[in-house]
């Protein structure tokens, strides 16, 4: 009976000691810290192995691009005025927007960036660079610099080149003139009549009348 006894219990401790141990329980506790920074030692090389391969580099430049986009969005435009312009004159007449920066400088002129209109029925194409002059016109280069009150325009005036090839430069010097220089673009031999010419700020985002 002792025998039996004394079999049956290293019969149980066999049987406890070779039976699996689920992941899930606790036991034994020992080896619990131990279990834990393995797996984080293998959370952490597997991480760098992904950002090392071709996948994780091109979801990480993925990453990069949206919070770029994400910044872009949230930064204001740069404001920016809209004006109406026109002018007439002999054997000229002109029509279109400007765009502006928003800030006058100093002497209450404004910038312009951007043009858009048609110039003798033809469509306006490029403004001239500001501190160039326009082909023809060699000596005098433009500012592109409006002002809200007349005369509206520096001696250097504002450029810009129409679809019919001609090149307009509307300027003040004592009167307001329009030098128009027309191919083969030869220097001081363009026309340049006297005009009349407006400009003012637009009220909404378009002119009502050109």
């Amino acid at each position: 009976m002792v025998a039996s006894q004394r079999w049956g219990s290293v019969g149980f401790v066999v049987f406890v000691a070779l039976m699996p141990v689920s992941p899930g329980l606790p036991w034994p506790r020992r080896d619990s810290a131990r279990a834990a920074r393995l797996a984080g030692t293998e959370r952490a090389a597997s991480g760098s192995r992904f950002l090392a391969s071709e996948t994780g580099r091109r979801m990480v430049k993925i990453a990069i691009s949206a919070m770029t986009a994400l910044i872009a969005c949230a930064t204001p435009a740069f404001a920016q005025q809209l004006w109406c312009w026109r002018f007439a004159g002999t054997g000229v007449s002109a029509a279109g927007t400007f765009v502006t920066e928003n800030d006058a400088d100093a002497d209450g002129s404004y910038r312009i960036t951007a043009i858009t209109g048609r110039a003798n029925a033809a469509t306006i194409t490029t403004l001239q660079p500001a501190g160039t002059s326009i082909p023809g016109n060699a000596g005098y280069p433009v500012d592109n610099l409006i002002r809200a009150t007349a005369p509206h325009l520096t001696k250097h005036g504002f450029g810009f080149m129409a679809a019919d090839g001609a090149y307009h430069n509307p300027f003040h010097a004592g009167r307001t003139l329009d030098y128009i220089s027309r191919p083969p673009y030869a220097d001081g031999k363009g026309a340049e009549p006297t005009i009349e010419f407006e400009a003012t700020a637009a009220a909404g985002s378009h002119c009502a009348t050109q």
